[in-house]
């Protein structure tokens, strides 16, 4: 099985091409992509059957971490993790992991950036294979992916698609999937303190890393379970609105916030507006201006003490979507200002 990167390596330049031999990293891709048909017969497999094929899964791990192919490594990981995803609590499962897991993190210290790309997709399908049905390693795995991204700012972009795999409905799991509820909500709260923690500690690149994070985490998870946590997600969700990548999901949350408990964003209005405003003009894409404007449309709704100073330069600021190019833009744009030129004072 995988011992080490280096071990890996030079275990699969050895293995002969002049066979067939699908399940080696080293063979042509004409041959490793013959796993989507065994993907497809693991996912649908019952769980009392997995067990017949464990022996299969350190090689599904090693082929997974070192095929260059990446469709291969992919279907690859796919199998492993359905197949994780149905074993049986127990010692078989205890000693899958305990080998497993430690051959594919050394494989995300190896200098090869394919073999490190495809460790950290592994490590994520493990991750939601465990998350799905309960097991309490998927949480931590999860939460030491998130710490790897802090200490390896160059694989940021490889692991923000990981947490987005891991907040998806996307599973390995064709059918008959052990999936637990609420296990997304679980995952939140393991990873939200950290969140939280991380980006205060204001490192070099770590803050736009967490805010990438914790825009999969709001678009997955129920905005009831975010309210309970807007004290420590709204500074945050401010900071997202001034990022290109994550601004649109903390528009959408805002939104939600705004119609389900619009007295928890009351004291931040100030800021939300001010923020808000710059966004419903290009360069930002189309679906952001309108999303921004129509959420500036919700808040008008608020207390009027706490909205009514900010009319001025609310309604000033949608001036300019009003011949906005896109028909959907302007017509966001005017059901905003009227509700906002419709507040007078008091």
């Amino acid at each position: 099985h995988l011992t080490s990167s280096s071990s890996l390596s030079s275990s699969s330049s050895s293995s002969s091409g002049s066979h067939f031999a699908p399940l080696e990293p080293s063979s042509p891709s004409d041959q490793t992509q013959l796993l989507e048909i065994l993907s497809a017969s693991l996912g649908s497999l019952k769980p009392q059957d997995v067990m017949v094929y464990t022996p299969l899964l350190p090689r599904l791990c090693r082929l997974a971490c070192l095929c260059v192919h990446q469709a291969t490594s992919l279907h690859a990981a796919h199998c492993y993790s359905s197949c994780l995803n149905k074993m049986a609590d127990g010692d078989v499962l205890e000693e899958t992991l305990r080998r497993d897991m430690a051959s594919v993190w050394s494989c995300t210290r190896s200098t090869d950036l394919v073999v490190v790309t495809n460790a950290i997709s592994m490590v994520t399908w493990i991750a939601k294979a465990l998350i799905m049905c309960g097991h309490t390693h998927g949480l931590d795995t999860a939460l030491k992916l998130f710490r790897y991204g802090l200490e390896n700012e160059g694989m940021v972009s490889s692991l923000v698609k990981g947490f987005e795999v891991l907040f998806s409905d996307q599973t390995a799991v064709q059918s008959r999937a052990n999936i637990k509820l609420f296990y997304k909500q679980r995952l939140f709260e393991q990873l939200l303190p950290n969140i939280v923690m991380a980006f205060k500690a204001d490192r070099s690149g770590s803050r736009e890393y967490c805010l990438l994070v914790l825009s999969h985490l709001l678009r997955s998870v129920p905005q009831q379970v975010m309210a309970e946590e807007l004290a420590s997600v709204l500074p945050l969700l401010l900071a997202s609105l001034d990022c290109a990548d994550t601004s649109l999901s903390a528009v959408q949350a805002l939104t939600s916030l705004t119609k389900e408990r619009p007295a928890l964003i009351g004291h931040h209005v100030a800021s939300l507006l001010t923020a808000m405003v710059k966004l419903v003009t290009p360069p930002h894409p189309l679906k952001l201006r309108a999303s921004s404007l129509h959420c500036l449309g919700l808040m008008s709704t608020l207390p009027h003490h706490q909205i009514y100073p900010h009319r001025t330069m609310v309604v000033q600021g949608i001036v300019g979507c009003l011949d906005d190019h896109k028909r959907v833009v302007r017509k966001e744009a005017i059901n905003s200002r009227s509700l906002w030129l419709q507040l007078g004072s008091v």
